[in-house]
């Protein structure tokens, strides 16, 4: 069976500064470093790939540059639309609840 390998945290090789993120992919002698926006995009198209009936996007662009957290929101909204999908997502952020929620729940 072939097999990739994922290694994740804030330590990363090539990680992107402090408080930055990303990950290594191993496959055979390949080495792939993903970070930021590279990383969101494999996650969300790792999670959709499941063909999930509801997806929960916990903070999904948090840590993302405002170009790019557009294009995955953009993304991911169309992909739920696409596949009748439902999405559930948390945020901190209460102007991209109000641009992306059809309905909000306070928890606080």
């Amino acid at each position: 069976m072939k097999q990739v390998t994922i290694y994740t945290d804030g330590a990363c090789s090539g990680n992107p500064g402090p408080g930055g993120w990303g990950a290594i992919l191993q496959y055979g002698q390949h080495t792939r470093e993903l970070s930021g926006g590279e990383l969101q995009r494999f996650c969300i198209a790792r999670a959709l790939a499941a063909s999930p009936r509801y997806l929960i996007a916990d903070e999904v662009s948090t840590m993302l540059d405002a170009v790019t957290q557009a294009q995955i929101w953009s993304v991911l909204l169309a992909e739920a639309r696409a596949r009748d999908l439902g999405l559930v997502f948390v945020s901190h952020s209460p102007a991209l609840a109000a641009r992306i929620a059809t309905r909000v729940v306070p928890l606080a």
